[in-house]
């Protein structure tokens, strides 16, 4: 199954603009920005080992938010990402198994290329205020 890490660049560009919009509409449904505001609350004359605990634990407590909005609140909407990224219209992913899209996703993520061409993208929308 092709991917992002195994298209020509031509095709890498304009699918990578449709996952960007796909993203974006994503980011709102599932309100990472709003998950990852929630203030931390530190007791009065708490220690450093004290306050890095609560951190780690608000920490944990956000990425198991995150990942319930993503996976259990709309998942649809995360699989059209998956879909996306694996050249698949999300109109067609009731025609694959699940296991036809990790396969192909895994080998992107492993990529590290990739990964840095999605880390350079974070850096720039942080840039331009469209994510903090």
């Amino acid at each position: 199954m092709k991917n992002l890490a195994t298209c020509n660049l031509y095709e890498f560009m304009a699918q990578t603009n449709r996952i960007r919009h796909s993203v974006s509409d994503w980011l709102k449904l599932v309100d990472l920005k709003g998950i990852r505001s929630k203030k931390i609350d530190f007791p009065e004359g708490a220690t450093k080992e004290e306050r890095d605990k609560i951190v780690s634990d608000t920490a944990g407590e956000n990425i198991n938010l995150m990942l319930e909005a993503a996976l259990e609140k709309h998942p649809r909407e995360t699989a059209e990402i998956i879909a996306l990224c694996c050249f698949i219209d999300p109109a067609d992913i009731p025609n694959y198994q699940s296991r036809e899209f990790m396969g192909a996703f895994a080998d992107m993520i492993g990529d590290t290329e990739v990964l840095r061409f999605f880390g350079s993208l974070m850096k720039l929308a942080q840039m331009a205020g469209l994510m903090e």
